[in-house]
């Protein structure tokens, strides 16, 4: 559609672009202002998609509207503004339609140079045109009503659509009044004498439109431009299009006689006398030649004649005529100029009617192809009337009547035909809406493979019986119903095998787990009976397995957890064992210090003076995180024992009284110095510090390290000596 620059701000209901409308849909640019309401460019944010949004305020007409929405959204027709959805409510309300890049009719013609177009130019877009009106028709009983070079689109590639069939139910439901002509709501120029006198429409008002439509086009102006229309529209005979042309000094092609006759048919009067059906004028646009070569026709000089048949002026009566056939001269001339070339008409015109009799009596032909006979004799009667004659009227209403009662008889005849295709089209539009609608649905995610294979085998079981349509259209929807019913099975085995085979791999990797960690377990318990592995040593590596059985694979769950109590409950017995074996005194300088590598590989006298320097530093740290209050002498005692057990069992290490490597890195005493250790023991010796008061320490004798079972017996033996 196009856009309309003129930017008038907000509407009477602050719709300015940014605004969401309908919890779906944001406007982007305003198309234009109409005469019902504002077009706006929107865009769905549920479907991603682009639209144009023509909004209604406080429409008087929504209930009918929401009626017939069904009915609008079934016009599935190329050359027909698609309409998505009518949502909203009286206050507001608004068509959501197919976005369309291109211009009206209207503004082309306005920009054309020279300001009319010729035939060729526009039988495309008649061809287009009267296509989407039978459609309209025939699908829905649906009359546009407001036909006219403003709601006809071109699109950018060239496709010709009709716009504002969204109105038409309400267009239909009620004849024209005087204040939609006065107000503009409805085009004058392009109405039928019937709608102007308050007729309500009928698909003949249609076709009348589109013959005007066409006439605007190819002359550059309506067919009644100026003056007081409505009565020119119900009582004026408007000229051919070369002759509105030669008014105009428009110079072009030559029209032909076939597209003047056309446009002559639909611009009719009566509607009896217009083209019956839209289908009809699109086969006479299809079989009707482009421009003809040369200037404007000689013989279409009489068409206007064409329309007010049996009312030509017979100057031959008038007495001055009489008078002048008097005069010799002027009668030879008029004898040889008029009345013999008349005699030789007349007799060529009843030669004409005796032959159609004579087919109408042998009945050889359709009774379609008779009406078609005889109203091309009524085409060429009106075209060009006999001059001086009034025996061509007679003639002229006895070819119409022969062709009105054939027209009768085809009508009842093909009424059962027409039925039948009607019923076959029908189900092939159905169809094709379904397709459609299914193939969408096929791109939600929200629906199932299983989901989407029962919709196609409904759709299919539907359609596919023994009395359903024999068109290659209607098989050819069927094949896609059974191709998308297919290709959503095959997925269905494939997604099926895919799952097998994944269940297949995880339970094999369950179980290739739980057999490794049934190992590591094993291994555990085998541990904890070996009598010379630490109780710590059993708790930490518990701890350690317990973390790996965490977050298993998939189907590993039940055994995982088998495991974790398994190793839980030996976890349990290590840590009752491991409290069992924190000494209750405290532990000898040498194996306090045992794990310390700054004191490996020293010397007696070097080695008590750098143990006494490291016993201080650990006791400066325990006083820091765990609150020791003792003295920093670096002699180890009762309460340094306690504080560094407290310690241990507070940062959940094993609490064996040791400065061991793990106990040294929490405190922060690794990487230490030895010289730096050696100054500090030997200024804590020199100032009386330590058990040994200053003086020299006697070396004590070497002690052999007790046995696993003999600790737990000298520790039995201390807790019984407590007693």
């Amino acid at each position: 559609m196009s856009f309309d620059p003129l930017d008038l701000g907000p509407t009477r209901r602050q719709v300015v672009p940014g605004t969401i409308l309908f919890g779906r849909y944001e406007l982007k640019n305003r198309l234009g202002t109409g005469r019902m309401g504002e077009v706006w460019q929107a865009e769905d944010q549920r479907l991603g998609l682009t639209v144009a949004l023509k909004l209604l305020t406080a429409y008087s007409h929504y209930e009918l509207l929401s009626a017939n929405v069904g009915k609008l959204m079934d016009l599935a027709h190329p050359n027909i503004v698609r309409i998505y959805d009518f949502t909203g409510n009286e206050e507001l309300c608004g068509f959501v339609m197919e976005f369309i890049k291109g211009q009206t009719l209207d503004e082309m013609l306005r920009k054309k140079q020279p300001s009319f177009y010729e035939i060729n130019d526009v039988s495309s877009w008649a061809a287009q045109m009267f296509s989407a009106l039978n459609y309209a028709w025939n699908q829905a009983g649906l009359i546009h009503g407001d036909l006219r070079p403003g709601n006809l689109f071109v699109t950018t590639d060239g496709t010709l659509k009709i716009a504002e069939f969204g109105l038409a139910p309400v267009r239909q439901s009620a004849p024209a009044t005087d204040d939609q002509l006065l107000s503009g709501s409805l085009s004058l120029s392009c109405l039928s004498p019937q709608r102007i006198r308050g007729s309500k429409p009928q698909h003949q008002d249609d076709i009348y439109a589109g013959g005007a439509c066409l006439y605007e086009l190819l002359t550059g102006k309506p067919v009644f431009p100026g003056g007081n229309v409505p009565v020119q529209i119900q009582q004026f005979i408007p000229p051919t299009v070369a002759q509105r042309r030669a008014e105009l000094s428009a110079k072009g092609s030559a029209i032909s006689k076939a597209w003047e006759m056309l446009l002559a048919d639909c611009l009719a009067k009566e509607p009896q006398n217009r083209p019956s059906t839209a289908a009809e004028v699109l086969k006479r646009i299809e079989a009707a030649p482009m421009a003809t070569s040369g200037g404007t026709s000689g013989s279409l000089k009489h068409l206007t004649t064409a329309f007010q048949a049996g009312s030509a002026i017979r100057w031959l009566r008038h007495p001055a005529a009489i008078a002048a056939m008097l005069i010799g001269c002027a009668f030879v001339a008029v004898y040889f100029l008029v009345l013999r070339p008349r005699d030789a008409e007349l007799a060529e015109r009843r030669m004409k009617i005796a032959q159609l009799e004579k087919a109408d009596v042998l009945a050889e032909s359709s009774p379609k192809e008779r009406e078609a006979a005889w109203k091309e004799c009524v085409n060429e009667f009106s075209l060009k009337p006999v001059r001086f004659a009034d025996e061509d009227d007679f003639m002229l209403q006895l070819a119409r009547d022969r062709m009105h009662s054939w027209q009768t008889k085809a009508i009842v005849e093909s009424t059962k035909e027409e039925e039948r295709h009607r019923k076959e089209k029908n189900q092939t539009d159905l169809l094709s809406k379904l397709v459609m609608i299914q193939s969408g649905a096929d791109k939600e995610s929200k629906y199932s493979a299983e989901e989407r294979s029962k919709a196609w085998s409904a759709l299919l079981a539907q359609f596919d019986k023994p009395d359903r349509p024999d068109t290659p259209e209607f098989d050819t929807l069927l094949a896609e119903v059974n191709s998308h019913r297919n290709s959503w099975d095959q997925k269905i085995a494939d997604a099926r095998t895919k799952t097998e085979e994944q269940a297949r791999m995880a339970a094999a990797n369950a179980k290739a787990w739980l057999d490794g960690k049934t190992s590591e377990v094993a291994a555990l318990v085998a541990l904890g009976n070996q009598p010379e592995t630490s109780a710590f040593t059993q708790v930490e590596k518990a701890d350690l397995l317990l973390a790996s059985l965490t977050g298993g694979p998939a189907g590993s769950e039940e055994g995982g957890d088998l495991l974790k109590a398994k190793v839980g409950t030996f976890r349990e017995l290590a840590v009752k064992k491991a409290n069992e074996e924190t000494p209750n005194a405290p532990l000898k300088l040498p194996e306090l210090l045992a794990d310390q590598p700054a004191l490996s590989d020293v010397e007696k006298a070097k080695w008590d003076v750098m143990s006494k320097g490291l016993v201080a530093r650990m006791q400066a740290a325990l006083k820091d995180k765990a609150g020791y209050t003792g003295k920093l002498d670096g002699s180890y005692g009762p309460q340094s024992h306690a504080s560094l057990v407290k310690f241990q069992k507070d940062n959940k290490l094993v609490a064996n009284g040791k400065l061991d490597q793990l106990t040294s890195k929490a405190l922060g005493l690794t990487e230490l110095d030895p010289a730096e250790l050696e100054a500090e023991g030997k200024k804590l010796s020199s100032s009386g510090g330590g058990p040994s008061g200053g003086r020299r320490p006697v070396k004590p004798e070497p002690e052999e390290e007790p046995g696993f079972w003999r600790k737990v017996y000298n520790g039995a033996k201390e807790v019984i000596k407590r007693k």
